[in-house]
């Protein structure tokens, strides 16, 4: 509906639709994300501090506009090149305080043969994530109406969710070849022990609580609308009080036990290996 720029046979658009003009040689060049009075990233920017009721004035900036590149490469799955899969481009220095603000993060859809490209990145180091949703299970011939098939593009063939993430660093020239090989996300596995003179739940109670892993922060899967899609993010134990999680993307999380079924027990720790990480995230990695 916002339009954008033709470059090539691809359409550009940006949020705001504010793109600048595409010169005749095809260089893209690009407003850079600002912070005041003069920063590029939040983490650099000066706290402007407001009291109840008060007003500021002359908070003025300058947008710039600098040379941008081209990125490009292309998203495979375990069956082949992977279509119309959503790609985005995050700052691999990204700060908790723009999610839910307005900034919006650059995301590409992948052609039919799983290449995709982004113009107008400026020079810094990003990360590019995808995700690849589990296959819509549909009863009797529901699969074969054109409305669901166009509802299930995108998704994979099997019944996991697939992830695929590659860090990329932009100085001023385009760059090619960034490939997304999409697979299985890790899980953690593991199991609730009760310590202390109370019987256990019975096995009906422990059904009733969850493991949680919680992402530690914005880059680390959390949801500002263009995150990498996680179908599930919660294990239930069994009568044998184990539990294992689904897939998950790379990442930092806390591990979180909740529900009622625990009765009057209360969490002493979450260790891994031996190691106490109840006030510390466990991250996963491929």
């Amino acid at each position: 509906g916002r339009g954008g720029v033709r470059i090539g046979n691809l359409l550009v658009s940006s949020e705001s639709g504010a793109i600048p003009p595409v010169p005749a040689d095809g260089r893209v060049f690009a407003y850079q994300t600002q912070f005041y009075p003069t920063a590029t990233s939040a983490a650099q920017a000066s706290v402007v501090s407001l009291r109840s009721g008060e007003g500021r004035s002359g908070l003025d900036m300058q947008l710039k506009v600098v040379p941008a590149a081209r990125v490009s490469g292309k998203v495979t799955a375990p069956s082949g090149p992977a279509v119309s899969a959503t790609v985005t481009l995050e700052s691999a220095d990204g700060d908790d305080m723009m999610v839910g603000n307005g900034f919006g993060t650059p995301s590409v859809t992948s052609a039919p043969d799983g290449t995709f490209t982004f113009f107008g990145v400026p020079s810094g180091q990003y990360v590019a994530r995808v995700a690849q949703q589990p296959r819509l299970a549909m009863p009797g011939g529901m699969g074969d109406s054109p409305m669901m098939q166009l509802i299930g593009r995108g998704r994979g063939s099997g019944p996991d969710a697939l992830y695929a993430q590659a860090a990329v660093a932009v100085s001023g020239v385009d760059v090619d070849g960034v490939l997304l090989a999409l697979a299985p996300g890790a899980k953690i596995a593991g199991r609730l022990q009760f310590d202390g003179t109370a019987p256990p739940p019975a096995a009906q109670q422990l059904q009733t609580m969850a493991v949680t892993l919680s992402p530690a922060s914005r880059n680390d899967g959390s949801d500002n609308g263009a995150r990498p899609f996680i179908p599930n993010n919660t294990a239930r134990p069994g009568q044998d009080a184990t539990f294992k999680t689904p897939g998950l993307p790379n990442g930092r999380y806390n591990v979180v036990p909740t529900g009622r079924g625990g009765g009057a027990w209360v969490l002493r720790s979450v260790t891994l290996g031996g190691r106490d990480i109840t006030d510390e995230p466990v991250e996963l990695r491929d």
